[in-house]
Order: structure tokens, then C-alpha cells, then sequence
């Protein structure tokens, strides 16, 4: 177990997790100004943006599940080959065609392109992590996990110094 500890992770999880962080840049740097654009742009109401982004949320969501499954069934590069191209039809169709139902059916390619994506980026972190360093390497890809951990120690922390400084009188500053 010590020789896997100092065994360093290879360039691959590195790159996969730029791909994925760029990813995310670039899926969430669209999407705060998606209403506006559906709204101004493509002319939908407030009711059909809210439509239109709640399923392209979902189907984001929801999408890793089957093309997960798919990608390990058609291997590592043709799923990345798949959500690229995917991606770049998808966002090139958003911005050219600026109509409600091209810009719907773009958004949904997006979202299934994702759906390729995820996983296999997943795997690949997982695969090449040094053996028994696995979980440290997830850690780097999902780190949302630590940190939510850490606020909710952090929480709880803070709600035993309040519950102490009461039975004091108040006072915080002893905690």
C-alpha cells in the first residue's frame, strides 16, 4: 500500500480532467445566459424558456445512464469522438439557427452529447488512478463531495458553539 501512494498519476487522468473541467466551463458558461437568449433571441415566453431549460436539465441529467452504457459498449474514443462533434453541431445549430424548434432539438443534442461524455471521463479517471489511490482521484474529478462533507462538519460545528455560547449567556467569543 505505500508504493501505491507515491506512484503518480499518469498525464491521461490529467487530461481527462481538463476535458472535463472545460467541459463544465463551457456547459455552464452557456447556460447563464441561455433564458436570455431563448427569451430575446429566439423569442420564447418566460413559460416556454422555463420549460425548455428545466428538460434540458433533466435530460442532462438522465442522459449518462444510457450513453453510458452505450460508450461501454462502442469504447472510449468513438464516445468522445460522439460528444465532440456532438457539442459542436449542437452549439454551432444554437447560434445559427435562432428558432424555437432548432434551438429545442440543439439543446437536446447538447444534453445526450454530455450524456457520452460523463462517463467516460469517469472511467477514464478511474482507470488510470495509480492502483488503491482510486477514490483520491475521483476526489479531484468530483470534489463537490468533499466540500459538501466539509460544510456539513462545518455546520454541525457551528451549531454545538452556538449551543455551548447560549448555555453561557451568549457569549461566542468563549466558544
Amino acid at each position: 500500500m505505500a508504493d501505491a501512494t507515491k506512484q503518480p498519476f499518469p498525464r491521461t487522468f490529467y487530461y481527462a480532467n481538463a476535458i472535463e473541467l472545460l467541459e463544465r466551463l463551457a456547459h455552464y458558461g452557456v447556460y447563464i445566459g441561455l433564458a436570455l437568449y431563448l427569451s430575446n433571441v429566439v423569442n420564447m415566453s418566460d413559460v416556454q424558456v422555463g420549460w425548455v431549460l428545466g428538460n434540458f436539465r433533466f435530460v442532462g441529467s438522465m442522459a449518462p445512464i444510457p450513453c453510458g452504457s452505450i460508450a461501454d459498449r462502442i469504447g472510449f474514443k468513438r464516445s468522445l469522438i460522439i460528444a465532440f462533434i456532438g457539442y459542436a453541431v449542437g452549439y454551432t445549430c444554437l447560434l445559427l439557427f435562432p428558432a424555437k424548434l432548432p434551438a429545442i432539438l440543439s439543446l437536446a443534442l447538447i444534453a445526450v452529447s454530455g450524456g457520452f461524455l460523463k462517463p467516460v471521463i469517469t472511467g477514464t479517471v478511474v482507470r488510470t488512478s495509480p492502483p488503491g489511490r482510486e477514490a483520491e482521484g475521483l476526489r479531484h474529478l468530483l470534489p463537490d463531495g468533499e466540500f459538501g462533507e466539509r460544510r456539513r462538519q462545518d455546520a454541525r460545528v457551528s451549531r454545538s458553539q452556538l449551543r455551548r455560547a447560549a448555555s453561557r449567556g451568549g457569549d461566542v467569543s468563549r466558544g
